[in-house]
């Protein structure tokens, strides 16, 4: 269950990524009737935290972060993949130059 506060910044972000504009913290702080926006960052965590919200880098992204599985050629099995890190995770695999 949401709170009053949560459930009125959920539905301000909300209608500013479907109108295809990304929510600043200030913007949201200043929504949300807060002069500092370290109440702002509770808020949005609390959404996260309860799978209303999830982070993408940077980005807030509506719904919960989305998993499935993939077939790993050199392992030959399934391998759980979020589609989030990857690129990270293949350069970090990768072997440097010394």
């Amino acid at each position: 269950m949401l709170t009053r506060r949560q459930r009125n910044l959920l539905a301000f972000i909300t209608s500013e990524i479907e109108a295809g504009r990304r929510p600043t913290y200030r913007a949201m702080m200043h929504h949300s009737g807060y002069k500092s926006p370290a109440a702002t960052y509770f808020l949005v965590d609390r959404l996260v935290e309860r799978g209303h919200l999830h982070r993408d880098g940077r980005r807030l992204v509506l719904g919960p972060r989305v998993m499935w599985m993939r077939f790993d050629e050199k392992t030959k099995g399934l391998v759980r993949h979020d589609g989030q890190h990857q690129a990270a995770a293949e350069r970090a695999r990768a072997p440097r130059p010394n």
